[in-house]
Parts: structure tokens; C-alpha cells; sequence
């Protein structure tokens, strides 16, 4: 049978060893819970910054070129319709055909001026800015999406040689230059938008 004093300062032990390992639990747990907040809150940051900084960037820029595109091929389209059958009201008629030509053939050509001049001063410079927001911001693009970096920066470079006069246009036509080769960019683009909308949206991270 333990004595008196020894019942007592086994209690007085118990007294305060209980209470300080349920602080020092509670300090762990508070502090794990506390590194979760802000794990999450960084990584929630990021996707943000992912989204407003790279992808809708350059989701906003590819829609802006397709779009005045998609106008560029209609209006050369319905041109081109509309030219033929003013030009056939005077078919076998070669006088008034020709003076159709001089009155309205100019305007119709400024059509495809005008064109030519949009794609050095506007599209290009907007392929540019999509490089730019590349070279400023790859630490927020997945890895699905920065492999399609150099297919951005060798279609830009082309281009530039070419509206330089430094390649001609037999070489662009021998190299199969086109916009294809930054299709599977647009996609990613699109599917990386897309899953960081609803991920933000959704609070998951």
C-alpha cells in the first residue's frame, strides 16, 4: 500500500503532466492545421496565378486572332462572290466591264490591302504578346502546355522573316507554314482553362 505523501505526489504528477501534453497535442494540432491553411492558401494562389496571369491571357488573344480570322475569310469570301456577279452583269459587254474595274476595282483590292496591313500590324504583334506572356510566365505553365513553346516561337519567327523580305514565299510554301502547328497549343490552352475555371471555382486544389 503506497503512503500518503507518495498518493499525493503521484497525483500532483498527474496534475500537471496530463495537462501539459494535452497543451503540447493541442500546440501540434494547431500548428498541422495551421501549415494545411497556408499549403492550400499558396496553392491556391498559384492556380490563380496560373489562370490570370498565363492561361487566360493567351486563351483571350488566341480567341481575338481566330475571331478577326474567321472575319478576314468571310469578307474575302463574300467579296469575292460579290465581284463575280457584277462582273458577270457585263459579260460579252468588255467596255463596261472594263469600266466596272476602274470604278469599283480599287475598293474591292483595299479589301485585301487592308488585310495585309492588319496581319503586320495587329496579328503578329499579337502572336508577340503571346511569347512575351510565355517568357514572363513559364513558372505557371504545366508541363503539357510549355512543350508547345518552341512550335509558338518557330511560327512566329517564320512569319517575321517573311514580312522582313528576308524568305520568300516559295521557302514558306516548301516549309508547310500554317497555323495547324499551334493547334495542339490551342487545345491545351482551352483544357488547362477549362480545369483551372473549375478548380477555383469549385475551392479544390
Amino acid at each position: 500500500m503506497a503512503e500518503p505523501n507518495s498518493v499525493s505526489l503521484l497525483q500532483w504528477g498527474i496534475s500537471i503532466t496530463v495537462p501539459a501534453i494535452a497543451g503540447l497535442c493541442g500546440v501540434a494540432v494547431g500548428a498541422l492545421l495551421t501549415s494545411r491553411r497556408e499549403k492550400i492558401g499558396r496553392r491556391h494562389k498559384f492556380l490563380s496565378e496560373q489562370l490570370t496571369d498565363f492561361y487566360s491571357p493567351l486563351l483571350s488573344l488566341r480567341k481575338e486572332i481566330e475571331t478577326i480570322g474567321k472575319v478576314r475569310v468571310k469578307i474575302g469570301s463574300t467579296a469575292g462572290k460579290v465581284w463575280h456577279e457584277m462582273c458577270e452583269r457585263y459579260e460579252g459587254n468588255p467596255t463596261e466591264l472594263q469600266k466596272l474595274t476602274q470604278q469599283k476595282g480599287e475598293k474591292f483590292d483595299k479589301i485585301i490591302d487592308y488585310d495585309n496591313e492588319y496581319l503586320e500590324t495587329e496579328t503578329i504583334p499579337a502572336y508577340h504578346k503571346m511569347i512575351e506572356i510565355f517568357r514572363k510566365n513559364i513558372h505557371l505553365a504545366e508541363p503539357s502546355t510549355a512543350k508547345h513553346y518552341p512550335a509558338l516561337i518557330e511560327f512566329v519567327n517564320i512569319w517575321d522573316r517573311f514580312l522582313a523580305g528576308s524568305l520568300p514565299g516559295e521557302i514558306i510554301r516548301a516549309l508547310d507554314h500554317s497555323e495547324q502547328s499551334l493547334y495542339p497549343l490551342y487545345e491545351d490552352l482551352k483544357c488547362q482553362h477549362e480545369k483551372l475555371r473549375t478548380k477555383l471555382a469549385k475551392g479544390k486544389t
